[in-house]
């Protein structure tokens, strides 16, 4: 088969997608077409066309034949990408993380770039948020129909080339002539020209942070907050240590008094206003013969983050550190599967395994997990007006949620070799607070109000049992009931 192209048409840093696109407009032919011309010998075996989304990957470009595509496209896009892909990756080549997390399976695009039919690597890097070379915002679902694009080689969201299947051209060249495929990449986005040089030397540096939450723009930050250095390093005895029960125990003793100093932080800073609000609703108090008083909003914030944060299955129940539990590492139960993330990658970017700078590593530890907190904090406060009101709570999808726009979006640059003077930077995006607490009106606020609480009684449903084991009268079956209601509506 013979196909229409030119290898100066393949432009700096693009992705195999845009290519094959290319291809398909100049030659007429689908993207199944595509592949079966340019696949290995495993693909031009399978006779009716499905092929599997593994065999349409654009990353290492598992379907094709490496001496098709040179003889076709004058270039082996299989090399090509590794060349690219490494060049991007270098500065965080140490980070184990699958090649999902730095290129995404949906595509990014930029709007202007693809009116010429350039899709690049840069725009499919999972931290680059805006075109390097236009600065302007990427896409990454179709502005008409708003379904996401696959970055594959797929007939399943397009249809013609460049052309989504509800007919929405991401690019038109009905006058545009093939001549503009021919670009020169110029990138005018300075954190990206700095990343990519970055790449191109070696040094001890390492950066500790979330792929899935950072922007590249944040490496180039100032950086916000400087450790002091760190000297008390010893040879740890067992590579193994970190397994251990001492350092289990020690790092449980840590993540207890960093939970402590943040919460003592929230009860100064938000609700020290507020504590018999806490108490009111963490005891289900009420008259007798009366509903439940409203919730405070920042009651209602507390409690419910506290809850979540440790783990506890009721709210009503005493919210106090207890000892660690077989398999519990941390107090903080919630976020434990983050702050494992950070400790892995700590053991995984330096020499920790073998030299034990505890100190270090507390440090680290407790920064993440002071502001993850505090970020999980607000994340309740937006939600506490509305929720006090309906008397609802969100269900664990949504604190999934809450949990992800927790992560906090710091970037720590630390040294590979903990045996030098370590001293950790901290570059911290500023983060807009939304929250205003003006509309966090405390229907508990008055005097008479605080002066009934301690005239009320407790209606915790085992209080509430007990009135019916002593009792099982027809008014403490209807209080149990209506109790158990109340609860169930502030059951996550």
């Amino acid at each position: 088969m013979f196909i229409v192209w030119r290898k100066e048409w393949i432009n700096e840093y693009e992705s195999p997608w845009s290519v094959f696109e290319k291809v398909s407009l100049a030659n007429h032919i689908s993207r199944t077409e595509i592949l079966k011309t340019l696949g290995n010998d495993e693909v031009k075996k399978i006779r009716n066309n499905l092929f599997t989304n593994n065999r349409r990957e654009l990353i290492e470009l598992r379907g094709f034949d490496s001496n098709i595509l040179k003889q076709y496209l004058g270039e082996d896009l299989s090399i090509l990408n590794k060349s690219v892909i490494s060049t991007i990756l270098k500065p965080v080549k140490y980070y184990q993380e699958p090649i999902r997390t730095w290129f995404p399976q949906s595509l990014y695009w930029c709007p202007e770039c693809i009116k010429r039919g350039y899709h690049s690597w840069l725009h499919q890097f999972s931290l680059v948020h805006s075109c390097p070379i236009h600065q302007i915002e990427l896409l990454s679902s179709c502005p008409k129909c708003l379904n996401p694009i696959p970055f594959l080689l797929s007939d399943c969201a397009l249809n013609e080339p460049f052309t989504c299947k509800c007919g929405f051209k991401l690019a038109d060249f009905g006058s545009t002539p093939w001549s503009q495929w021919k670009m020169k990449i110029e990138i005018a986005d300075a954190s990206v020209f700095k990343w990519i040089e970055q790449g191109k030397r070696d040094d001890s540096n390492r950066f500790l942070f979330t792929p899935q939450v950072s922007s590249i723009q944040h490496f180039t930050l100032e950086p916000r907050v400087k450790s002091k250095y760190f000297f008390n390093v010893k040879v740890a005895l067992r590579q193994d240590y970190l397994y251990r029960d001492e350092f289990k125990n020690d790092l449980y003793n840590e993540n207890s008094r960093c939970f402590k100093a943040i919460d003592q932080y929230i009860r100064k800073k938000f609700i020290k206003k507020h504590l018999k609000c806490i108490l009111m609703l963490q005891e289900l108090r009420k008259n007798e013969n009366e509903e439940f008083p409203p919730i405070c909003p920042y009651a209602y914030a507390y409690v419910f983050w506290k809850q979540t944060l440790l783990g506890r299955e009721h709210f009503y129940n005493n919210l106090v550190i207890s000892r660690r539990r077989p398999g519990i590492t941390v107090v903080t139960e919630l976020i434990e599967s983050i702050i494992d993330d950070y400790k892995t990658k700590l053991f995984a970017h330096t020499n920790l395994s073998i030299y034990d700078n505890r100190e270090m590593f507390n440090w680290v530890l407790n920064r993440v997990t002071s502001e993850l907190c505090l970020n999980y904090f607000y994340e309740w406060l937006k939600i506490a007006v509305e929720g006090a009101e309906q008397i609802s709570v969100p269900n664990r999808d949504k604190i999934d949620i809450m949990l992800q726009n927790s992560i906090p979006r710091a970037i720590l640059k630390h040294n590979s070799d903990v045996r030098h003077n370590q001293r950790i930077e901290i570059m911290l995006p500023s983060v807009a607070r939304t929250i205003n607490l003006n509309e966090f009106k405390c229907p508990l606020s008055t005097k008479t109000m605080k002066k009934l609480l301690f005239k009320m009684n407790t209606f915790k449903p085992l209080s509430v049992a007990m009135r019916i084991y002593e009792n099982s009268s027809d008014e403490n079956k209807r209080i149990e009931s209506y109790v158990n209601q109340y609860v169930a509506k502030l059951r996550i």
